[in-house]
Parts: structure tokens; C-alpha cells; sequence
């Protein structure tokens, strides 16, 4: 009986030692998305199940964010290792404009995501042709601090003007929305398919107006993570013809210190099941390799390890991987 007692404490021992072993040698990822109701988190959360489903010894999370500002500063803290964001990355990457003080070097690239649409919504009847007739009108530009916020003041820097020209409201998309019921704003600038916009455009409450290229050179030239796009015919009610607009990437990004072997396993394993992430979010078909060059932040080795074996390196960004 002793000896039966003594091998199995044996067992027991060597099977306690050997979970603690495979916990050691587990890596634990999280990946963010914005808000639950938004397009990043469920982006982020088939991120994370691919990584888990596909790359050995690697378990990946999800976190809701209240978007890339949040995102960007969990990233810094090391709290999260990959974030699905938009161009704020970028300024944050080169210490520019909101993050003048606080720099963020170490962001790298993993892919590009999709491009997100901005648009100039005015209500319907209010007589403003252009984003130059909003002078002194009642704009929506965004939630304070949010990433809507900073891309509106660029928006209106790129022309030469500022809130102070405008009757600016802080209001985020819900409530604007509220906002052209009760006719309580005239325009607001925001993604043209954030549910907010289907919803005001759906009800006749608004339309959305195409911009020149007067404007889009501005804006290209102040601030070159902007580009040119088009609203597709009948992607909304009411748009009968494609508009002229502009729109910036958003791409997944992460930390310089992942280990260049891990990044370049979740780069390929990303591409390797995109049909999920189609799937996911229709907007995700233009996660291709060739639109690297969109890309507005270096890559980070182990992706750009990816592309080049794949021979994708004729698409890289050389404005930003010289």
C-alpha cells in the first residue's frame, strides 16, 4: 500500500511540476477593438481567435476600448499587445499633434485594415453646398478627446479655419443623430458608415456631400495620411452616384518588442484564415497584402519578414520603410 501511496504522490508531483512548465511556456496576447457596437472589436475579437486557433503555446484575448486613443495608450502600458486603429497611430508613432508630448517610437504595423470613409453630412434643406459654407453654422465634430474630434480639427485646419469658426458641438455619432431629429445641429463630420449615418440618411434627415480636389489637395498635403476615396453608389439611401471624399487607413498594429519570430506567425496566420475576417466585417476584403503601401507606420521585422518571403516588398510604403 505504501508503495502504491508513494507513486502516486509521485504522479501527482510530476503532473503538477508539468502544468506548471506548460503555463511558463504559454504566451498571452490581448487584442482591442473599439467599442462593443463599433467595427473594430468584433475585428479584434476573430483576431484574437485566430491567433489562438492557429499559433502553438499562444492564447490571445479580447478588450473593448473607447477607440484608438484608448487602445494606443494600453499598447504604451504594455496592457495589450495588438491594436486594430486608425491614423491617430501614426501621429502618436511621429509625436506629432495630440501626442507632441507624448511620443509612441516603438508602434509597428502588422497590416492594413480598411479605409475608413469620412464624409460631410448636412441636413437635408439647410442650403450648404461645401464645408466651406458651414462658417458659422451648428457642427457636430465629436465626442471630446475622441479620434473624431482630432480628425475634424484637422479637417477644417487643412482650409484655414477652426471651431472657433463654427458653432463646433461635442456630441459622438448617437447623439448627433438625436441631434438632426430634434434639428438641433445643421452638419457633422463623421465615418459615413458608422450606424449613426445609416440611420440619419435612412430617415431623409441628411445627405452627404461630395468635396473638390481644391480640398483634397489641401488636406493631403497638411496632413499625408489622408487620402482620396469614393462613396460608392448605394452604399447609403440617397446616394445615387459616387461622391468624392476622403478617408484614412486603419490598420492592426503592435510593439517593436513582440518577438520578430511570433509577429511574422500572426501575420501569416491572419492572411491564412481572412475569409474570417471577411466574414466578420465585409469592410476586411481589403485586407490584401498590396495595400501595405497604405501603411502610414513602419512594419514591424516579423511582418515585413512575411511580405517579403511572399514577395509583397515592391508594395511597401518607402516614405515610411526607407
Amino acid at each position: 500500500m505504501k508503495k502504491y501511496t508513494f507513486s502516486f504522490t509521485i504522479l501527482i508531483v510530476l503532473l503538477f511540476f508539468s502544468s506548471i512548465i506548460s503555463f511558463a511556456q504559454t504566451t498571452y496576447l490581448t487584442a482591442t477593438g473599439g467599442t462593443m457596437g463599433g467595427s473594430t472589436y468584433p475585428i479584434a475579437a476573430t483576431i484574437s481567435q485566430i491567433i489562438t486557433d492557429n499559433i502553438e503555446g499562444v492564447i490571445c484575448g479580447v478588450q473593448s476600448t473607447g477607440g484608438t486613443i484608448a487602445q494606443l495608450q494600453l499598447l504604451k502600458r504594455g496592457e495589450s499587445h495588438i491594436g486594430t486603429c486608425d491614423p491617430a497611430a501614426t501621429d502618436a508613432f511621429n509625436g506629432v499633434g495630440a501626442y507632441e508630448n507624448d511620443p509612441m517610437p516603438f508602434l509597428r504595423a502588422i497590416a492594413p485594415m480598411y479605409p475608413e470613409l469620412k464624409g460631410i453630412i448636412v441636413a437635408k434643406g439647410s442650403g450648404i453646398k461645401s464645408i466651406y459654407d458651414l462658417k458659422g453654422k451648428r457642427v457636430s465634430i465629436g465626442a471630446v478627446a475622441s479620434g473624431t474630434e482630432l480628425t475634424n480639427k484637422e479637417t477644417f485646419a487643412a482650409i484655414g479655419m477652426t471651431f472657433d469658426d463654427i458653432d463646433a458641438r461635442y456630441l459622438g455619432s448617437s447623439e448627433s443623430a438625436q441631434a438632426f431629429k430634434d434639428r438641433q445641429i445643421d452638419a457633422c463630420l463623421m465615418t459615413v458608415t458608422d450606424p449613426a449615418v445609416i440611420e440619419m440618411t435612412s430617415l431623409g434627415l441628411a445627405e452627404i456631400l461630395a468635396v473638390d480636389e481644391d480640398f483634397l489637395t489641401k488636406l493631403k498635403k497638411a496632413y499625408p495620411k489622408y487620402s482620396s476615396a469614393v462613396i460608392p453608389a448605394g452604399l447609403l439611401p440617397g446616394i445615387e452616384k459616387d461622391l468624392l471624399t476622403y478617408a484614412f487607413w486603419n490598420s492592426v498594429i503592435t510593439r517593436d518588442d513582440l518577438s520578430e519570430e511570433l509577429v511574422h506567425d500572426i501575420t501569416a496566420a491572419l492572411y491564412d484564415n481572412r475569409e474570417d475576417l471577411v466574414n466578420t466585417s465585409i469592410l476586411m476584403e481589403t485586407m490584401i497584402p498590396e495595400n501595405i503601401i497604405e501603411l502610414t507606420i513602419p512594419l514591424h521585422p516579423g511582418a515585413k519578414r512575411y511580405y517579403i518571403e511572399k514577395g509583397y516588398n515592391k508594395y511597401f510604403n518607402q516614405d515610411v520603410e526607407k
